[in-house]
């Protein structure tokens, strides 16, 4: 009873209440507050971008809201109608509108990336942020091979052909024809034309009647095919250079094709056509400097460099023209144009990024700019905060800096710090390795090119840095070894590799007669060197041969050799002495050696050996 008292006050206390009364009476007056409160719930939950469309690996996630899933949906219908009535520039930005609002959609980049191979639109109408979003998909769909495909076709399509080659050469063999089409026409582009006619050969067969890729096969024959074919393809290119369909790739290949042959008056008719044509690139103009200055008129070249008033507009243009301007021996143009540019194109993470970055750092050590460097070091280090893709560089540029300001703490801080971050790039740790060995710095530099040896094993230069390292080092003979011989494997013919794996079967006292043979080829070709005689002496005592060691041994004067050299001179006539039984001279060979110069298994032996001496006047 207290119960239905206590709701019947309640009752007649809310009838007074206006709003209530409403509700309670008015039909429609309830149905239009309730209308109000799911629209403003609808609100509530649409606004938020609450909504993950990313896969859980890639951090941080993307977020939409419904209201963003609904505009996309919208703008990519409009787009699909647009494309359909032939308004394809229109239709492209329509697409674009729809990525803006739902970036993270696979159907959404794949419906946009194929509309921009329509081949009724231009290359100049596709946004250079096209090749981003291609790369964007591929990390969405997790390589899926149709993606690949599709990114693939449309980097042949902007003419980024490095971008092509990174996406089809891990497939292996097994290729479709559109991928065969682009990467034939990527291997022309970079250049590789031994290559494409390698596969030409098994595959050309297949493109009979690909008007284009035949003027490819036609470049490659005037410049780099088999003897006798070059006029028949010759002719083929100037008979497709007045043909309206394909006059433009004809001319590009002519370029190619001239800059082969020298041919200056070729090179620049095909350009001025371009030109004309409003399709010349960058690259063009930049090999047309190259030409000059190969063929002598250098001055001619660095006059056209510098008239160059084309701004960049991208990270790849900024590396090729600061190249090119320190080929031609413009660095302090170089340094100017990468002052302006770099913070702007030079993005951490982007492989442009990390070339211009590089580029910079070998320009202003060039020019000794110390204080620009240590700058310059702090800027991209603010730009690489919470990516940590160039951080490692950054601390070497400060380091490299304070080095050279003789600021040997700091220098010493700033490299150690360098060596201990992580680096994505193995060439750019290959590099500023080699540049810590320089500076004195092996155990750092054997930190920073360590975690790449998988991805660097196939490159003499990684061999021959590792090898410097150990030797600087004086610790593992076993590694030095391994250097040497990897290193030698890779480039046969080159002196210097062929130096260190003579010296590395030395200090490991291995395959003497291998030893002295590579050693006597290198006195021969340098016969007046010092480290060479010693060498192959020292090599001719393992092998047995005292006799003839020491009678190399006499062509030097003595009184001439200093420090290191002096032991390793030492060390030689201590092997000979021993062999010989001559102790006390032995003895006094024995005292000339420092240690600190030999690696440990090298110390043992000598003690060994000087534990069996008899003792003194016994």
């Amino acid at each position: 009873m207290a119960l239905r008292e206590r709701w019947r006050r309640i009752r007649a206390r809310l009838m007074h209440w206006a709003l209530f009364r409403l509700l309670v009476m008015q039909f429609w007056f309830r149905v239009v507050v309730i209308g109000f409160v799911l629209a403003g719930l609808a609100v509530l939950v649409s606004i938020p971008k609450v909504w993950v469309t990313t896969p859980a690996e890639i951090q941080p996630p993307a977020r939409v809201s419904l209201i963003d899933l609904g505009q996309a949906w919208s703008l990519e219908r409009k787009a699909q109608r647009l494309a359909v009535r032939g308004r394809h520039i229109e239709a492209a930005h329509g697409w674009q509108a729809a990525l803006a609002n739902h970036g993270a959609s696979r159907g959404l980049l794949r419906g946009a990336l194929r509309h921009l191979l329509t081949p009724e639109l231009a290359a100049t109408n596709v946004p250079p942020t096209s090749a981003l979003q291609g790369a964007w998909l591929l990390r969405l769909s997790e390589t899926n091979r149709a993606d690949v495909t599709l990114v693939a076709q449309l980097y042949d399509k902007l003419e980024f052909a490095e971008g092509v080659l990174n996406l089809i050469e891990p497939i292996g063999e097994e290729l479709n024809l559109a991928e065969e089409a682009v990467y034939l026409k990527a291997l022309g582009r970079e250049a590789r034309w031994e290559e494409f006619g390698a596969r030409w050969e098994r595959v050309g067969p297949q493109f009979e009647g690909n008007e284009e890729l035949a003027l490819y096969h036609a470049a490659y024959q005037v410049g780099w095919g088999p003897p006798g074919t070059g006029r028949a393809g010759w002719d083929q290119i100037e008979a497709a250079v007045k043909d309206p369909e394909l006059k433009l790739v004809a001319n590009r290949l002519k370029l190619t094709v001239c800059a082969r042959l020298m041919d200056l008056e070729g090179y620049e008719s095909a350009l001025r056509r371009l030109e004309r044509a409003k399709a010349d690139r960058l690259a063009d103009q930049v090999r047309l400097w190259h030409l000059l200055s190969a063929l002598g008129r250098r001055e001619e070249a660095q006059k056209m460099a510098r008239a160059h008033e084309r701004p960049p507009t991208r990270g790849s243009e900024v590396l090729r023209l600061a190249e090119a301007f320190t080929t031609l021996g413009m660095q302090p143009h170089a340094r100017a144009f990468l002052q302006r540019y770099a913070d702007e194109f030079g993005i951490p993470g982007t492989r442009d990024g990390t070339g211009i970055w590089l580029l910079y750092t070998d320009t202003l050590t060039d020019l000794r700019e110390w204080e620009e460097l240590r700058n310059a070091a702090l800027r991209l280090r603010i730009m690489d905060q919470g990516r940590n893709a160039l951080a490692a560089l950054s601390y070497y540029m400060e380091g490299r800096a304070e080095a050279a300001l003789q600021h040997p703490e700091q220098a010493t801080l700033a490299l150690q710090r360098a060596a201990s971050l992580p680096m994505t790039d193995p060439q750019m740790a290959l590099q500023i390795g080699i540049n810590l060995l320089r500076l004195g710095y092996a155990e750092e530099a054997l930190r920073m090119l360590a975690p790449h040896e998988g991805r660097l094993a196939q490159t003499a230069r990684y061999w021959k840095a590792v090898f410097e390292a150990h030797f600087l080092l004086k610790r593992d003979p076993l590694m030095l070894f391994k250097a040497a011989a990897q290193g030698l494997e890779l480039n046969p013919v080159d002196p210097e590799l062929e130096i260190n794996y003579a010296a590395a079967l030395l200090v490991n006292r291995r395959l003497p007669e291998q030893a002295a043979r590579i050693t006597g080829r290198l006195l021969q070709r340098n016969p007046d060197v010092l480290e060479t005689r010693v060498n192959h002496a020292l090599a001719l005592a393992m092998n047995q041969q005292p006799a003839e060691a020491e009678q190399l041994l006499q062509t030097l004067r003595p009184e001439f050799i200093q420090g290191r050299d002096r032991t390793f001179y030492s060390l030689v006539w201590f092997e000979i002495y021993v062999q010989r039984g001559q102790f006390d001279p032995a003895r006094a060979a024995f005292d000339q050696i420092d240690p600190q110069l030999l690696f440990p298994n090298q110390v043992r032996w000598l003690e060994e050996q000087r534990a069996r001496f008899p003792r003194a006047g016994g």
